[in-house]
């Protein structure tokens, strides 16, 4: 049995950077249209950093993944940097244990993401 939509795509190469939004249109043989949902896509080079976690931190560690090397700064709420480090592309498992509790600045990659200690490790 022949399905009762055309199925037709256009695939065109992407450009996009950061974050996308697309639905899907079907049209019906009997000249009826069915529309999706919106959805979202994420593009990377460097445009979409993966948000840093877990957060809160409650052991000491938080997972950054970055797209490209750079410097990874951790600041206080009066902008004392606290932690730095310089790291490659990739995932990495950042040690904060030493930290106080309290509310943090995360800048990497040309953003900033607020982070919250719960706990520090002796």
């Amino acid at each position: 049995e022949k399905a009762p939509y055309i199925r037709k795509h256009n695939d065109r190469p992407s450009t996009a950077k950061g974050i996308v939004q697309y639905r899907l249109v079907e049209h019906y043989k009997d000249g009826r249209k069915g529309v999706s949902p919106v959805r979202i896509v994420r593009f990377g080079n460097g445009e979409n950093p993966t948000l840093p976690y877990p957060n809160p931190v409650v052991d000491g560690k938080i997972n950054v993944t970055l797209n490209e090397p750079g410097m990874v700064t951790v600041l206080d709420l009066s902008m004392r940097t606290v932690w730095q480090k310089s790291l490659e592309t990739g995932r990495h498992r950042l040690d904060l244990g030493a930290l106080p509790k309290g509310v943090y600045l995360l800048r990497s990659e040309g953003r900033t993401h607020r982070i919250v200690v719960q706990t520090n490790m002796p």
